[in-house]
């Protein structure tokens, strides 16, 4: 009863950990082709949260730390209700 209990979950992880890697993919190949798209774009005016790639890479896995703490809690509170109702 308890993978059952669990299987929301894991699938919810699996759809972020696959966003967060798609994410990742997308910025590198960005960063590849243009590397110089960001300086570029606040040259142009655009205001911008980041100054570079590696300022946004960072933030990304900032978000992807997050998201697990996020999951690590859905688990426990699946995992104690499962102990009350039990």
């Amino acid at each position: 009863m308890v993978p059952d209990a669990y299987a929301p979950s894991f699938k919810i992880h699996a759809k972020g950990m696959a966003l967060f890697s798609g994410v990742a993919r997308f910025l590198q190949n960005l960063k590849n082709e243009h590397p110089d798209a960001i300086t570029l774009a606040i040259n142009c005016g655009l205001a911008l949260p980041v100054k570079d790639f590696t300022e946004l890479e960072e933030l990304l896995i900032k978000e992807k730390a997050q998201f697990e703490v996020g999951i690590c809690i859905l688990f426990a509170s699946v995992f104690v209700l499962f102990i009350i109702v039990d």
